[in-house]
């Protein structure tokens, strides 16, 4: 997740403005959701991928380790689409009989299954191209401007910020305890373990008080208040995104694939 963060800092559509970016994600979301095309859907990924790996410069490596944490959750989702079980037999393509339940794979399974896979994961790649183009901060802008009450904003704010720093100090607990040969064998390892979330625990919310003291002590009144980014909207921005998403919306809605 730091790498995530460094990465939307530096990215070359850093200063793009949020809306621009967001409109953007949103009409490819709604093709990706509406359309039944699986070439449509694939081509759309690679072309995501593309964009994150050459004018983003997203590293194969990088890009290959957050794009695996969510393949295995998409996996386990499909095999309850692409898996029927009866007890009486049915059509299928492939079929196994387990006491008196019939576990199968239909064709119309499978291409439900495939169709629910490239949805997923396109919509997955094009949630990552907008966060590695896109800071939190200009992300708060643009919830400023969609009018979102400051105490959701805040509270997103807060808890992105939070994650880090959880993760931060659970990485030193865990260098420590390593260091001290906390993890050598198994009992060594749940015992460590639950010291470690323990002390999360405690250090997280030592952290909280010292986190709102620190907001009394700048003059803190209940809202977070942050100076407004410079952005403009360039009319040759919204001419590639028409460009892009009308031709695609025309053959999703209208065309019906």
């Amino acid at each position: 997740m730091f790498k995530i963060d460094s990465l939307s800092y530096s990215s070359p559509f850093r200063r793009y403005h949020p809306v621009e970016k967001a409109i953007a994600a949103l009409l490819l979301f709604i093709i990706v959701l509406k359309s039944e095309n699986y070439y449509l859907l694939f081509s759309l990924m690679i072309l995501m991928l593309v964009l994150l790996i050459f004018p983003m410069k997203i590293k194969g490596k990088f890009l290959l380790n957050i794009l695996i944490i969510p393949f295995f959750f998409i996996l386990i989702g499909i095999a309850a689409v692409v898996i029927e079980v009866a007890f009486r037999s049915f059509d299928a393509s492939f079929i196994l009989k387990v006491s008196s339940l019939y576990i199968g794979i239909t064709s119309a399974s499978i291409n439900k299954g495939l169709l629910l896979f490239l949805r997923s994961y396109s919509a997955i790649i094009i949630f990552y191209t907008f966060i590695l183009s896109t800071p939190m901060c200009d992300v708060e802008y643009l919830l400023k401007k969609l009018k979102i009450p400051s105490l959701m904003r805040e509270l997103i704010m807060l808890t992105y910020r939070y994650i880090f720093i959880t993760i931060n100090i659970a990485s030193n607990i865990f260098l420590s305890q390593k260091s001290r040969q906390g993890y050598i064998n198994l009992k060594n390892s749940f015992f460590s373990l639950g010291e470690l979330i323990s002390s999360l625990f405690v250090k997280s919310l030592v952290f909280n008080k010292q986190s709102y003291n620190a907001l009394l002590s700048r003059g803190y009144n209940g809202e977070l208040n942050t100076i407004d980014l410079d952005f403009t909207t360039k009319i040759s921005h919204w001419i590639i995104i028409l460009t892009i998403a009308a031709p695609l919306i025309y053959v999703t809605f209208w065309m019906g694939l």
